[in-house]
Protein backbone atom coordinates (compact mmCIF):
# COMPACT_ATOMS: atom_id res chain seq x y z
CA UNK A 1 0.00 0.00 0.00
CA UNK A 2 1.61 3.04 -0.96
CA UNK A 3 2.58 5.39 1.70
CA UNK A 4 1.49 2.98 4.81
CA UNK A 5 4.28 3.20 6.94
CA UNK A 6 5.72 0.27 9.22
CA UNK A 7 7.40 2.35 11.54
CA UNK A 8 4.66 4.26 12.48
CA UNK A 9 1.89 4.02 15.22
CA UNK A 10 -0.29 0.93 14.93
CA UNK A 11 -3.75 2.07 13.22
CA UNK A 12 -6.35 -0.87 12.14
CA UNK A 13 -9.82 -0.47 10.31
CA UNK A 14 -12.03 -3.40 11.95
CA UNK A 15 -14.57 -4.61 9.64
CA UNK A 16 -15.94 -7.57 10.40
CA UNK A 17 -16.04 -10.03 13.69
CA UNK A 18 -16.50 -13.83 13.15
CA UNK A 19 -16.15 -17.21 15.24
CA UNK A 20 -14.38 -20.07 13.98
CA UNK A 21 -14.28 -23.29 16.61
CA UNK A 22 -15.72 -21.35 19.19
CA UNK A 23 -12.97 -18.56 19.41
CA UNK A 24 -13.75 -15.01 18.15
CA UNK A 25 -11.73 -13.61 15.07
CA UNK A 26 -11.62 -10.23 14.18
CA UNK A 27 -11.17 -9.31 10.45
CA UNK A 28 -9.14 -5.60 8.93
CA UNK A 29 -6.62 -3.82 7.03
CA UNK A 30 -3.45 -2.37 8.63
CA UNK A 31 -3.39 1.15 7.50
CA UNK A 32 0.06 1.94 9.80
CA UNK A 33 2.32 0.13 12.12
CA UNK A 34 2.74 -3.32 12.64
CA UNK A 35 0.40 -5.85 14.48
CA UNK A 36 2.34 -8.86 16.17
CA UNK A 37 1.48 -11.57 18.46
CA UNK A 38 1.41 -11.02 22.31
CA UNK A 39 1.24 -7.07 21.32
CA UNK A 40 -1.58 -5.22 23.56
CA UNK A 41 -3.76 -3.22 21.61
CA UNK A 42 -6.27 -0.58 22.24
CA UNK A 43 -9.49 -1.00 20.43
CA UNK A 44 -12.08 2.13 19.83
CA UNK A 45 -15.34 0.27 18.98
CA UNK A 46 -18.47 2.82 17.21
CA UNK A 47 -20.60 4.27 20.44
CA UNK A 48 -18.66 2.46 23.01
CA UNK A 49 -15.76 3.00 25.79
CA UNK A 50 -12.37 2.02 24.54
CA UNK A 51 -11.02 -1.32 25.56
CA UNK A 52 -7.70 -3.02 25.09
CA UNK A 53 -6.98 -6.72 24.27
CA UNK A 54 -4.19 -8.95 23.97
CA UNK A 55 -3.23 -10.26 20.55
CA UNK A 56 -2.70 -13.95 20.60
CA UNK A 57 -3.21 -15.35 16.99
CA UNK A 58 -2.68 -12.92 13.36
CA UNK A 59 -2.64 -14.85 10.09
CA UNK A 60 -2.99 -13.24 6.81
CA UNK A 61 -5.58 -13.11 3.84
CA UNK A 62 -5.18 -13.36 0.71
CA UNK A 63 -6.55 -15.36 -2.45
CA UNK A 64 -4.63 -18.46 -1.16
CA UNK A 65 -6.44 -18.32 1.68
CA UNK A 66 -5.44 -18.04 5.57
CA UNK A 67 -1.80 -18.00 6.60
CA UNK A 68 -0.59 -17.77 10.39
CA UNK A 69 2.17 -15.36 10.54
CA UNK A 70 4.24 -14.16 13.78
CA UNK A 71 3.51 -10.58 12.77
CA UNK A 72 1.81 -8.27 9.98
CA UNK A 73 2.36 -4.88 8.61
CA UNK A 74 0.28 -1.63 7.18
CA UNK A 75 -1.47 -2.62 4.13
CA UNK A 76 -1.88 -6.43 5.14
CA UNK A 77 -5.81 -7.49 5.51
CA UNK A 78 -5.68 -9.66 8.35
CA UNK A 79 -7.49 -12.19 10.90
CA UNK A 80 -6.81 -11.21 14.68
CA UNK A 81 -7.04 -13.86 17.40
CA UNK A 82 -7.46 -12.97 21.37
CA UNK A 83 -9.28 -9.47 20.96
CA UNK A 84 -12.46 -9.86 22.86
CA UNK A 85 -14.48 -6.40 21.74
CA UNK A 86 -18.06 -6.19 22.97
CA UNK A 87 -20.62 -5.17 20.61
CA UNK A 88 -23.43 -2.61 21.35
CA UNK A 89 -26.64 -3.18 21.17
Amino acid sequence: MRGAAIDAPLTMFMTKQITVGGRQYTIGRIWSGTLQSGQVVRVLPTGEAEQSGKVTTVALIGRDGVVRVDRAFAGNIVCVGGLAIAQGT
